[in-house]
């Protein structure tokens, strides 16, 4: 009896492990190709918010936040699913439509930002230098560098696919950028 026991518990662990080793922590996955909507909180409801934009997204468990609460909402082009970061919190959250529809038409949140979500590998002492899991290299603003200090090594950041800014959503700060490479190239020419 211990030994069938002790089985059963072994088989359990074993299919445990395996699902949570295949489970993603965030459903916007880190080095992928994202959309984005920065806004603010317009109206709140038991679980769900209305944006500024006029997109709503539903939360599926009791939710307080308030209006004016500024907001960044990440999602895969071909979702209606996604995370919400508030008040440097993430939030898995669903669209729910528009005030406007109050259908849930994928259309109406393709016209965001895209990005790629990242995770900050080093930051330079001087805040000039930032460096992503992804081996590039970005130069930071000088107006912008102190702010940047404050950020995080593994913290993860939204590179705006015009590469001209990156997004903290923790925190809500933006720093523009330029890639180390072609700034480099552009020297020596």
């Amino acid at each position: 009896m211990a030994q069938k026991l002790y089985k059963l518990l072994l088989n359990l662990l074993t299919i445990s492990f395996l699902f949570l080793n295949s489970c993603s922590s965030d459903f916007a996955f880190v080095d992928r190709d994202i959309r984005y909507i920065h806004s603010r909180i317009n109206t709140v409801a038991k679980t769900s918010i209305t944006l500024q934009d006029g997109t709503k997204w539903g939360f599926g468990r009791f939710s307080i936040n308030t209006p004016s609460n500024e907001v960044i909402v990440t999602y895969y082009e071909s979702s209606i699913g996604g995370t919400a970061y508030i008040d440097g919190i993430e939030k898995s959250v669903s669209f729910l439509g528009t005030i406007y529809d109050n259908s849930t038409n994928i259309n109406d949140i393709i016209q965001f930002n895209e990005g790629r979500l990242s995770y900050i590998s080093q930051i330079d002492s001087s805040g000039a230098v930032i460096s992503l899991d992804d081996s590039t290299n970005w130069i930071v603003r000088p107006d912008q560098r102190e702010a940047v200090k404050k950020w995080t090594e593994n913290e993860r950041v939204i590179l705006d696919n015009g590469k001209q800014f990156i997004i903290n959503p923790r925190i809500y700060e933006m720093a523009e950028i330029k890639q180390l490479e072609i700034v480099e190239q552009i020297i020596k020419e």
